[in-house]
């Protein structure tokens, strides 16, 4: 049974409330909205009201003029109207301004007290996530070059979306190692991106992707940084996908490390020769991995960046002449 996370929905903050609360709060708003245009249209028929008598008709206001009562009553009417202009535009903005201010300095005021010292550094680089991968699949096929080495195809593509009121950068890009198998290189068989119905892959854009081979025995295929818009413009989103062969060793396994937080990642393997096992590294009291099909296995939940996902494999014949040893022995 997986439990239910305690925490709202991504940067929702103050926390979704229930249907009746909602509606009183709806009521509320509406009461708020009206005093917010009532109060500017009144100042607004005062202030005409005013410049409207500060002219003399006949002899009602002939009195007053004379002892300075018509520039009076024009400059209070000009004053009510630049006012109402104010009231109807600055002050809302500066309460909304005030308003999203105090919610993050509640937001952080509360995490400091509910948290010890010692972790709150912590929360605040779990609360700043700007990324979300809503959606990911890896692949992999594992089939024998000879007695000693294997060739590993993994494949992944994601979606990712900017969950942060602000822009965030991305830039899509894969890194590898480099073995020393002779004969047999690590190699990019893929690399691409779709971002607002642009389409870029390695195969059509050699001149954009940058190959780094600065640290020995490691390779960095990468594109440029692309910004995506916050989640107050619909939540930006990129997709991307990646492949990659290499030669390993017949027993040995594969490590993906989270770089962002990922909803329920998914796993589809090829090893028909291989015994295969897929593991969690992360929080241990977690649902771990489980498989729903056939070679088809999952996370549930969200992992979060630098947990692990596990591929190990080994021959099937060693499984089998270990089964057998241990039973001669028995």
């Amino acid at each position: 049974m997986i439990s239910k996370s305690i925490w709202p929905e991504w940067r929702e903050f103050p926390p979704l409330l229930p249907d009746k609360q909602k509606d009183d709060n709806m009521k509320k708003e509406s009461k708020s909205l009206i005093w917010h245009y009532f109060i500017p249209a009144i100042l607004f028929a005062l202030g005409i009201i005013f410049i409207v008598l500060s002219k003399p008709v006949g002899d009602f206001l002939t009195n007053y003029a004379e002892i300075g009562w018509e520039h009076l009553l024009s400059e209070c009417g000009i004053a009510l109207i630049i006012l109402s202009v104010l009231t109807l535009t600055v002050d809302k903005l500066l309460k909304e301004r005030l308003i999203s201010e105090l919610k993050k300095d509640v937001f952080k005021a509360t995490m400091g007290y509910l948290f010890p010292e010692e972790i709150r550094d912590e929360v605040k680089w779990f609360y700043n996530f700007p990324l979300l991968a809503t959606r990911r699949d890896y692949f992999i096929t594992i089939k024998r070059i000879d007695d000693q080495y294997v060739e590993v195809i993994t494949s992944d593509n994601a979606t990712i979306k900017n969950i942060s009121n602000k822009p965030a950068d991305i830039e899509p890009q894969l890194h590898a190692d480099e073995w020393g198998v002779k004969d047999h290189p690590t190699e990019l068989l893929e690399l691409g991106y779709k971002h607002k119905d642009k389409r870029i892959t390695d195969s059509d854009s050699k001149n954009k992707l940058i190959n780094n081979t600065d640290v020995p025995g490691t390779i960095q295929w990468a594109f440029g940084r692309i910004k995506l818009a916050s989640k107050n413009n619909d939540g930006d989103q990129i997709e991307i996908w990646r492949k990659l062969k290499e030669t390993k060793g017949k027993n040995d396994n594969i490590w993906w490390v989270s770089i962002w937080p990922t909803v329920n990642p998914q796993i589809r393997i090829d090893a028909p020769d291989f015994d295969v096992r897929v593991g969690y590294i992360g929080r241990i009291e977690r649902t771990q991995i489980e498989q729903y099909e056939k070679n088809a296995y999952r996370q549930p939940g969200t992992i979060l960046p630098s947990q692990v996902l596990v591929v190990r494999w080994r021959p099937k014949e060693q499984n089998a002449e270990k089964e057998k040893t241990e039973m001669g022995r028995s």
